[in-house]
């Protein structure tokens, strides 16, 4: 009779730990569920405010009247009010350049073809072969001429909100149209024609400063070479051409004509676009949306760095390298400790201080030929020339060019072959006009043959 007894006594104990156990388990699971409600909750009220920053720096240069997509920068890109659209003229003028017929005929001549560049003062075989060339194009000379001379400004068809898909084969044509302007200069001068020289170098200058409000890295790039070439042609004929006292005026003001300010800003606002098109449309560089995630920090980085790098450029030649160095630097760093955040950031950031330091170069250049010019006039006018870059003021220049890595005039050397105009370069070294030297940075080097008369 006892075992009822325990049985009944028992049972209540039981139910009762059973009860309690799923009493406590049910609290557990409560607050866990109520802790996940709460983190997730966190989680996307975060990540709300990440997407919200990102489009807040979007509508901000949007607020800033920058283009913020490739409509906007398609309407961006235009002529400057008051300037000549010289549009048409340039894009007849080289618009047969990148075809068979115009390779196979150009192949065997220098600048437009693999034959070795001759020397303005050496007597050149070729002559006759170039000048027909010249004449079967002349049509197209004369209107790279007339744009010129009408001032050169231009708004080359490209349509941005096409993305990274957007083409430019113009660029290749207008380097080949500066070649072929080149080789016209040559034979001018084998002719006798120094003031066509002007002429010439005249154009391929305006060809190049034609892409001055093309807002992309690689128009700005194709803008400085092409320049590089006007100045290269001058050094090059200055000893040797006989160029009148008007021509050599004439040389100055081409040199001085071209002005590169924003040149740094015009590049990257489009690289920027590009970027944002990019996200928003990546069907249009071929790439399938699932490839590159949206990912806020990613965009936030990229525009935070692109913004920086923009502000990098408006600063003084060396603070301005050295700057977009460090945000260059700095955007890759934070890249390699999180590959998988930063995919679009590590895709698009383009090599900035290369850009800036080619920017840069434009101006600098310029500067050293202008002190050639200058070198030229002194000798014809004294005999000889100049023991220092002073003796060329006030007659010749205003002032000495600065050298903008130092803040110092440009160093002048001269030996029994040719002239040396150069700035110290990057680090800052005089490296004694050494163009290349082992382990050291080469200095910024423009030379030129001493006078042959």
């Amino acid at each position: 009779m006892t075992t009822p007894e325990t049985s009944t006594e028992t049972a209540p104990d039981s139910a009762g730990k059973r009860s309690g156990c799923l009493g406590s388990c049910g609290l557990i699971i409560g607050l866990f569920v109520v802790f996940l409600i709460i983190a997730a909750t966190g989680i996307f009220m975060w990540r709300r405010s990440v997407v919200r920053q990102a489009d807040a720096m979007v509508t901000a240069i949007r607020d800033r009247g920058e283009p913020s997509s490739g409509k906007e920068l398609t309407e961006y890109y235009q002529v400057d009010e008051g300037k000549k659209d010289c549009t048409e003229l340039w894009l007849a003028g080289i618009a047969k350049f990148d075809s068979d017929e115009f390779t196979k005929q150009a192949k065997d001549l220098p600048f437009v073809g693999t034959a070795d560049a001759p020397k303005f003062g050496d007597s050149w075989t070729d002559v006759e072969k170039a000048e027909a060339l010249l004449a079967k194009y002349d049509v197209e000379m004369k209107k790279m001429h007339e744009a010129a001379r009408l001032g050169g400004a231009a708004r080359y068809p490209i349509n941005f909100a096409e993305g990274l898909a957007a083409r430019a084969p113009y660029l290749q044509n207008l380097r080949v149209g500066a070649r072929m302007l080149r080789l016209e200069a040559y034979v001018h001068a084998q002719r006798g024609r120094p003031s066509e020289v002007v002429n010439s170098i005249d154009t391929i200058s305006k060809a190049g400063e034609s892409l001055t409000n093309e807002p992309t890295m690689l128009a700005q790039l194709v803008r400085t070479a092409i320049s590089n070439v006007s100045t290269d042609v001058i050094r090059s004929g200055l000893p040797h051409i006989k160029f009148s006292d008007d021509d050599l005026l004439r040389l100055k003001e081409i040199v001085k004509s071209a002005n590169f300010d924003g040149q740094i800003r015009s590049g990257l606002v489009g690289e920027r676009v590009m970027g944002l098109e990019l996200v928003n449309n990546p069907d249009q560089a071929g790439i399938e949306r699932k490839k590159i995630p949206f990912i806020p920090e990613d965009l936030i980085l990229y525009l935070q760095t692109m913004e920086d790098l923009i502000d990098a450029g408006e600063l003084p030649v060396t603070e301005a390298i050295t700057e977009s160095t460090r945000i260059d630097d700095a955007a890759k760093d934070k890249i390699k400790n999180a590959k998988y955040l930063y995919f679009l950031t590590a895709m698009l950031l383009p090599s900035t201080d290369g850009f800036v330091r080619a920017s840069n170069s434009g101006t600098i250049d310029r500067s050293q030929t202008e002190v050639m010019i200058s070198i030229e006039q002194y000798r014809r006018m004294h005999g000889e020339l100049p023991t220092k870059l002073a003796q060329l003021v006030p007659e010749f220049l205003p002032t000495v060019p600065v050298d903008p890595f130092d803040g110092k005039p440009f160093r002048y050397l001269v030996d029994d072959l040719e002239i040396k105009v150069y700035s110290v370069g990057v680090n800052g070294i005089d490296d004694g006009g050494l163009e290349n030297q082992a382990g050291r940075g080469p200095d910024d080097v423009a030379t030129m043959e001493i006078s042959s008369d």
